[in-house]
């Protein structure tokens, strides 16, 4: 049985969602509407791109010289076991897997569900908590000053100094069919 992951996008290649070179994906819905959130557009519940997780594999292990993915949505841990099938190959060519949730790590705990436990176990570093627009931030790898980076694994600890004390970064990229896709994390009021 083909498992299927709700994708809104993906770029092949940022540097400014974790370490190094890394492809990055968007999942499609998320029940926690932050105020605020700079990711609206990914909150509709609704199909946007079913990818088989085997095809999305075999894409992010076709690019060349990428440390790992990061996962961002929408809410990934909503899509947890396919995004747990999906890390499990991945992690079989020594990838590292960065996770955001709006959800915190004790409510994953609590969740006491098989498949959000095996997104979690695959998960190298967790940024949780939901955005809240007062805490925005400028902090690296986060939206708001509530969230809290998890080093589950070491793969990322030697980052953990920049990560806690430097400031975010933004990347603009402009697709071949003239749209502009920001990321990385822009004050609020960027455009």
């Amino acid at each position: 049985m083909t498992t299927f992951i709700n994708l809104h996008s993906f770029i092949e290649r940022s540097t400014e969602n974790g370490p190094g070179a890394r492809a990055v994906m968007w999942v499609q819905g998320c029940t926690l509407n932050c105020p605020g959130c700079f990711n609206p557009e990914t909150h509709d519940l609704g199909v946007r791109t079913l990818v088989a997780v085997e095809d999305l594999a075999e894409r992010i292990l076709g690019i060349a010289g990428i440390e790992g993915i990061t996962v961002s949505g929408g809410e990934p841990f909503l899509q947890a076991g396919a995004l747990a099938a999906l890390g499990t190959i991945i992690k079989l060519q020594n990838l590292g897997m960065i996770v955001f949730t709006g959800f915190t790590r004790d409510q994953i705990a609590q969740r006491n569900d098989a498949e959000w436990d095996a997104l979690f176990a695959l998960t190298d570093l967790l940024i949780d908590g939901p955005f809240i627009q007062p805490l925005a931030c400028d902090l690296p790898l986060r939206g708001s000053r509530n969230q809290t980076l998890h080093y589950l694994s070491d793969r990322y600890k030697p980052f953990q100094e920049r990560f806690e004390h430097g400031t975010s970064g933004v990347e603009v990229f402009i697709d071949q069919a003239g749209q502009v896709v920001v990321t990385g994390f822009p004050v609020q009021d960027i455009w």
